[in-house]
């Protein structure tokens, strides 16, 4: 065989080579894409959301004719109930999480998009801006993009397992998000 038959093979074999390297990079990146796009919820306003806004309205109307501590306090008992059922939504989630054995991570993320950040997007609106929501909110996109990168692959027990403190964590701080919500937007005093 001549040199140059060798060269031209060569050539189309390192070409091949490079396209099917080509079409796996654009294969991934198709997939995750997809998987961003079906696993993807736009937020929607949590359950009795129209009448939380009618009332804070109404607690809006009286400010001025009565302390700011008290119309805080009606604030809060009235984003209670939001509050509570997205913290439960979580604490489902740690539930979840401790009774998988091994687990791929889009299993994972897709579980923890539906079970958290579901009902916490879903309580923007109202709280965004505030410390604690944005910190949990901070932690909650960490572990997504940790998840997307992970893909099919399984996740460790301690990966699942630091996840799940994470997720309780951020329970018990939602719990507390409409009263430092009502403290900011009517401060004591």
């Amino acid at each position: 065989m001549a040199p140059e038959e060798s060269d031209k093979k060569s050539f189309e074999s390192v070409k091949k080579e490079h396209a099917s390297i080509l079409a796996a990079i654009l294969a991934f990146i198709a997939g995750t894409l997809l998987t961003y796009l079906f696993l993807r919820r736009p937020s929607k306003p949590p359950e009795g959301a129209r009448e939380v806004d009618e009332k804070l309205r109404a607690l809006e109307k009286r400010e001025g004719e009565v302390p700011g501590d008290v119309l805080g306090e009606e604030a809060a008992r009235t984003m209670g109930p939001m509050v509570e059922s997205a913290a439960r939504s979580i604490e489902s989630f740690c539930g979840w999480l401790e009774g998988v054995g091994e687990v791929s991570g889009l299993e994972v993320l897709a579980q923890l998009k539906k079970q958290v950040e579901g009902p916490l997007a879903g309580l923007e609106r109202y709280f965004k801006g505030v410390e604690r929501y944005e910190g949990i909110m901070s932690g909650v996109s960490i572990w997504i993009a940790k998840l997307e990168v992970k893909g099919g692959e399984r996740m460790s027990e301690e990966e699942v397992r630091a996840l799940a403190e994470d997720a309780r964590r951020w329970a018990l701080e939602c719990r507390n998000l409409h009263y430092e919500w009502a403290r900011m937007r009517w401060p004591p005093g």
